[in-house]
């Protein structure tokens, strides 16, 4: 039976409406494939020799602390007062102070003798806003440094009973203080603390630091007569990523695997000083999310297609299903079977 034009027409252009719609659905579930959301919530666990953070505000990273030693560079000014013999911490401070101090807990003498053990105490350090603050370990794990960046930047010791104290312009001396004395130590940019800790006991952080940085790399230079190379170099021992709008998705860190994250805003959890390095755990969201070696570094930010796995599974599977059928049925009466 011969078909009238009109309906060929009709069928015609059902048919490419049809491939229209196809090629349509394939580019969509192609970009979704192959784009990346914008932002993702992350967990990241993370044992480095060094971890570098930035915080948006001023506020505590560090509670105080007992230390065996303590060293202090960058000093800009100190206000110390005189120990039990009325003898300065260290000479000519109002006229020249010095850059550079060490601090020793001395042991307790004999038990006839009357000094007793000293004690170095860190009190809260403080970090202004916009500072950056850069954790490493140090002689084996036995230490730590501390390198804070940023104007106005003040530490507070406590020195009690027998303390050796030097700096870049004296030699050591032993100090005696029979009760607590409160030396202030402040800097204009830059402030370098190494602690050595006391019968192996670790600095406590704060419970929650606000940052809008992290990083666990450090850079390398290499400068010879043909000119110089520099290249990030990864600090991890061991590290998780938890992607939480993935339904906490795991993606292990290797050692010595680079770790870049770009607009990363969130809290630290928890910062612990370990043999190994420095302990954190972050929660926050990320904008830009990268691992691996060399030029070409892998995504770790979920695709479109991911998110929505993910967050809508339900929904996608009823309206992939419901789409498929539609799709079956009208390909069934273009060629003209009855549905």
């Amino acid at each position: 039976m011969a078909v009238a034009p009109d309906e060929v027409e009709h069928l015609r252009r059902r048919r490419w409406l049809l491939g229209g719609v196809i090629a349509v659905t394939l580019a969509i579930l192609t970009l979704m494939l192959f784009s990346r959301v914008p932002t993702t919530e992350v967990e990241i666990e993370l044992v480095a020799s060094e971890i570098e953070l930035a915080v948006p505000t001023r506020q505590v990273v560090l509670y105080g602390t007992p230390l065996a030693t303590l060293g202090v560079d960058g000093v800009t000014r100190v206000d110390a007062p005189t120990d039990d013999q009325e003898r300065p911490l260290v000479p000519d401070l109002s006229s020249d102070p010095p850059s550079a101090i060490r601090f020793v807990a001395g042991p307790a003498g004999p038990p006839d003798a009357a000094r007793t053990a000293g004690s170095v105490t860190l009190g809260e350090l403080v970090a202004p806003a916009g500072a950056r603050l850069r954790l490493a370990v140090a002689n084996g794990g036995a230490s730590h440094r501390i390198s804070l960046h940023g104007a106005g930047v003040s530490v507070p010791v406590t020195l009690q009973g027998s303390v050796v104290i030097g700096t870049n312009q004296s030699p050591p001396g032993e100090r005696t203080y029979s009760t607590p004395r409160l030396v202030s130590l402040d800097s204009a940019d830059e402030l370098i603390l190494d602690l050595g800790w006391a019968d192996q006991s670790r600095g406590a952080s704060a419970p929650v630091i606000d940052v809008d940085g992290l990083s666990a790399n450090r850079i390398d230079q290499h400068v010879d007569a043909s000119g110089s190379v520099v290249r990030p170099v990864s600090t991890i021992q061991s590290g998780s990523v938890y992607l939480t709008s993935l339904d906490d998705r795991l993606r292990k860190l290797r050692t010595g695997e680079v770790l870049v994250l770009g607009g990363a805003h969130g809290e630290i959890a928890s910062l612990a000083f370990t043999d190994a390095g420095v302990a954190v755990r972050f929660r926050g969201r990320v904008s830009d999310m990268t691992v691996g070696w060399g030029e070409h570094p892998r995504s770790l930010m979920p695709t479109w297609l991911e998110w929505s796995q993910a967050q809508h599974g339900l929904t996608l599977l009823w309206g992939s299903v419901i789409y498929f059928l539609g799709v079956l049925a009208t390909v069934m009466r273009l060629w003209g079977v009855k549905v």
